[in-house]
C-alpha cells in the first residue's frame, strides 16, 4: 500500500511538472506571437511613413532632373552632346544637346513624349551668352532611333522613354531648362556641356 501511495505521489508530481512546462511553452508562444504582431505593426507604420516621404518628394517642381507637374512626371535620365558628324548627328552643321527622358502621364489627357516635353519645358530651353538669353531650336534630325516613341500615346499611369535634341548656340555655355506647370515656372536646372 505504501508503494502505491508513493507511486501515485510520484506520478502526481510528474503530471504537475509537465503541465507547468506546457504552460510555459504556450506562454512563450503567445509572447512570440505578440512580438511578431508588434514587429508587423512597426513595419507597416514605416512603410506608410516612407510612402508619405515619397509623396512629398513628388510635389510640383523641377529638381534633380525630375519635373513634376499636375499632369506629368518627366525624368531626364541622361543627356549628351553630339558634335557635327558624330553618330546621331551625321547631317548636323552645329553641335546639339540630346536629352533622354522618361515621361509618365498622371491624367486622362492625351500625351505623346514630344507633346509632354513641350508642355513641361515650353520655351524654357536656353543658353545665356554675354547676358543674353538664346532660346535653343529643336533639332529633328538627331537620334532618329528614339523618334519611334515620340508620337506614341501615353496612357494614364504609363511611362514611355524618348529623347529630344536641340541645336546649341555656344559649345561652352550651360544649357538651362525652365520647367512650367499651368503657365508658371516651377523650377530651373543647368546642364553643363563638359560633364
Amino acid at each position: 500500500m505504501k508503494n502505491r501511495v508513493r507511486l501515485l505521489s510520484i506520478l502526481l508530481v510528474g503530471v504537475m511538472a509537465l503541465s507547468g512546462c506546457s504552460m510555459n511553452a504556450s506562454n512563450n508562444n503567445a509572447d512570440k506571437k505578440s512580438d511578431t504582431k508588434k514587429e508587423t505593426v512597426k513595419k507597416d507604420k514605416k512603410k506608410k511613413s516612407d510612402k508619405k516621404k515619397d509623396e512629398k518628394k513628388l510635389e510640383i517642381g523641377f529638381e534633380n532632373n525630375m519635373a513634376v507637374t499636375k499632369n506629368l512626371n518627366l525624368k531626364i535620365t541622361d543627356y549628351k552632346i553630339l558634335k557635327p558628324k558624330d553618330k546621331g548627328n551625321e547631317e548636323g552643321k552645329t553641335s546639339v544637346i540630346v536629352f533622354y527622358f522618361d515621361v509618365t502621364n498622371k491624367s486622362d489627357k492625351k500625351y505623346s513624349p514630344g507633346i509632354a516635353w513641350s508642355e513641361v519645358f515650353k520655351e524654357g530651353i536656353s543658353q545665356e551668352i554675354d547676358g543674353k538669353k538664346d532660346i535653343l531650336d529643336e533639332n529633328f534630325k538627331v537620334e532618329k532611333s528614339l523618334a519611334k516613341n515620340d508620337l506614341k500615346n501615353i496612357e494614364k499611369g504609363k511611362t514611355v522613354s524618348s529623347a529630344m535634341a536641340f541645336s546649341l548656340v555656344d559649345e561652352k555655355a550651360d544649357v538651362m531648362l525652365y520647367a512650367f506647370d499651368e503657365g508658371k515656372v516651377i523650377g530651373k536646372q543647368a546642364f553643363k556641356l563638359n560633364k
